[in-house]
């Protein structure tokens, strides 16, 4: 068939459209081969979602090219893509950003039936040669709605897109610019064409086909966008806030409720709906930070709560609510009262029976039998006061650190251990350096390794070496001897955390000085030494 001048010119025209079209085919049949479920290594939504974009746009640059071919009204066309493509890309984007949970069936439905609606009035004219101007009312004012939805989504998303790539630590912003261009791409050109020339539209348009199936293919290329996503970030932030198991709720500055999470929902039930929070929770929402527990009614009974409190600002410093997050507390603070009742009794009921077992041992003539009387009773007595010391050293708050002196604490131990055991040999070979610390629960944990050291040994002169290093986080403090070491049993309690009938420590000392420690925020360990025995590391952080 042979075309005349005005058929070449309309095949010159269209070739723009007709690639364009066949190139996002072809990255819909890329984009469908890669597809694979949970097993694959790309996200089925993004998948999906993005097949949805490349398959309308390639749809949309076909009908264009088409339309040209045909002497078609190109700018009606080029209307009809840049609305329906609007759909398909926001649902991608807004997957790509982690803000999935905007996409819902029913506006989805709303959206999809004002296309349609759009398509089957502005049909009839496209072929025609008809201008917008001409097509029926209802062309009109569905245009007219959709002329103001559909850029208002496009920047919106797009602005979304930026940020959340922008927030990224692993994405740059460029991955969020890309993504956002098919859409800004087609809108830009689209209002482009409102005034001007026939010819100029012709090119505006072919360069917009062009440059958005390029942009498509770089997507997939260039951005790995079906592999990676910029809202991984608040797909953390939202879950994190919705499945904790402690109840979130945002406050706003006159006391209503703006959002809560699904455990203070759970927490509360209908009670969030028709009691002011304030009332829930028995205090106003702003001295809440001063107090240490609340009680509080809840669906499963009364329950003690330790209020955490964050003030919401704005750059002008002024408070827009608060963030209050309740952690369930009722556990500790029941098992924090059973400690205090049972200390108590051990502080002064045991003590009182132990001095009266100790008075009447010592007045047994019979040595052979106060003596073991007495020796059991020193034990239980020092195990008290132990005791005693370790949850006065306990209760000791970050608050009272400070720049403390290494090798004056270490000098301050051994020296005592050696007044204590005149037959040791301590040894001390440390760094010259100061560390932001308790030095008072340093001290302690020190002196119990040490002394433990001494002891636990069998020689006639136990040795103990304290060597100190620095390390990129801090200082260790290693105290080795040339004992008999710490049974494995005991080293295993320690290590594991828990004690069981069958496996405890032997004394509080160790305990001590594992909680001393992971109260300093350091770490203690085991290990065989080069005297023979055992040797016990502390490591302390800078500050």
């Amino acid at each position: 068939m042979a075309f005349g001048p005005t058929s070449l010119q309309s095949v010159a025209a269209a070739s723009p459209f007709l690639l364009a079209g066949l190139g996002a085919a072809w990255l819909a049949v890329h984009v469908y081969r890669q597809r694979g479920g949970s097993s694959a290594d790309v996200y089925t939504d993004l998948w999906r979602s993005f097949l949805a974009v490349c398959l309308t746009f390639a749809l949309g640059f076909t009908g264009s090219g088409l339309s040209r071919l045909l002497s078609g009204e190109l700018r009606v066309v080029a209307a009809v893509v840049a609305f329906l493509s609007v759909l398909p890309w926001a649902v991608f984007a807004l997957y790509f950003v982690g803000r999935g949970s905007l996409v819902t069936r029913g506006r989805i439905a709303v959206a999809v039936g004002l296309l349609v609606l759009f398509v089957l009035t502005v049909f009839p004219g496209v072929f025609s040669g008809d201008s917008a101007g001409e097509l029926s009312a209802a062309f009109l004012v569905v245009a007219a709605v959709l002329t103001l939805v559909a850029p208002a989504t496009v920047f919106a998303v797009s602005g979304l897109a930026v940020l959340s790539a922008y927030r990224h630590r692993s994405l740059s912003t460029l991955n969020g610019v890309v993504v956002s261009l098919p859409a800004l791409l087609v809108i830009v050109a689209v209002q482009m064409t409102r005034a001007s020339t026939p010819q100029l539209n012709q090119v505006v348009l072919a360069a917009m086909a062009v440059l958005v199936t390029c942009t498509l293919g770089v997507l997939v290329t260039r951005f790995d966008v079906l592999r990676s996503r910029a809202g991984i970030g608040t797909l953390g932030d939202r879950t994190v806030i919705r499945e904790l198991n402690e109840a979130v709720v945002t406050v706003e500055r006159n006391g209503s409720l703006a959002r809560v999470n699904e455990t203070a929902s759970a927490l509360f039930g209908s009670k969030l709906d028709s009691t002011p929070f304030v009332d829930i929770v028995g205090h106003e929402v702003s001295a809440l930070a001063d107090r240490n527990t609340v009680e509080c009614w809840t669906e499963r009974g009364r329950r003690q709560f330790d209020p955490r409190v964050q003030e919401l600002t704005n750059e002008h410093g002024e408070v827009l609510g608060h963030t209050v997050t309740l952690i369930d507390v009722t556990d500790r603070e029941i098992r924090r009262q059973r400690i205090e009742v049972l200390n108590r009794i051990f502080r002064h009921n045991i003590r009182n029976s132990l001095d009266v077992i100790t008075a009447n041992a010592e007045a047994v003539a019979d040595d052979a039998r106060s003596e073991p009387i007495l020796e059991t009773a020193a034990t239980i007595e020092e195990l008290g006061a132990d005791a005693r010391r370790i949850e006065d050293l306990m209760r000791r708050s970050h608050g009272q650190r400070a720049d403390t002196d290494l090798s004056t604490v270490v000098a301050s131990v051994t020296e005592t251990v050696r007044e204590r055991f005149p037959e040791a040999c301590v040894s001390v070979d440390l760094p010259d350096r100061s560390v932001t610390t308790d030095g008072e629960l340093f001290r302690f944990a020190l002196r119990n390794v040490v002394e433990n050291a001494v002891v636990h040994n069998d020689g006639d002169s136990p040795r103990v070496d304290v060597r100190g290093s620095e390390t990129d986080a801090g200082v260790r403090v290693v105290v080795a001897d040339d004992g008999p070491g710490i049974p494995d049993a005991e080293r295993s309690v320690i290590e594991e955390q828990t004690e069981s009938p069958q496996a405890h420590a032997s004394s509080l000392g160790l305990w001590g000085t594992n909680w001393a420690v992971t109260q300093l925020g350091g770490d203690l360990s085991f290990a065989d030494s080069d005297l023979g025995g055992t040797a016990v590391t502390i490591e302390l952080p800078v500050r």
